[in-house]
């Protein structure tokens, strides 16, 4: 829910934090602690602190490239809600991000037998 959130209410922090390594794209604990700091201190969401901070030195590397592969596919993926049906959407998002094949690897760790709950 939250990557489909964070399509229409692109300043949700709250949907910005859950997905921004869900799954794993290699936007570690330190960036996102500067994020974090650099958001409170300018009174402005994580996604506006996420921008700003990609044009400076203080993201570097990996995490650099991810923001930047992350945002560009928040921009396609909003592109799509006034062209395709939402549910299309949800399930290009879910596919694209990464999600469904967490999904099915994460299913397929649990022992047969072994409840979920």
């Amino acid at each position: 829910m939250a990557y489909l959130r964070i399509l229409v209410q692109p300043q949700d922090s709250l949907a910005f934090e859950r997905i921004i390594n869900t799954p794993r794209r290699g936007i570690g604990n330190t960036t996102l602690q500067t994020l974090h700091q650099y958001a409170r201190i300018e009174q402005i969401s994580m996604t506006e602190a996420a921008h700003r901070l990609m044009d400076t030195d203080e993201v570097k590397g990996k995490a650099k490239l991810s923001l930047q592969t992350f945002f560009r596919d928040l921009t396609r993926w909003r592109s799509l809600l006034s062209t395709t049906p939402h549910g299309e959407v949800a399930r290009i998002v879910l596919d694209e991000s990464g999600y469904t094949a967490m999904w099915q690897q994460e299913k397929r760790r649990i022992p047969q037998g072994v409840s979920r709950t």
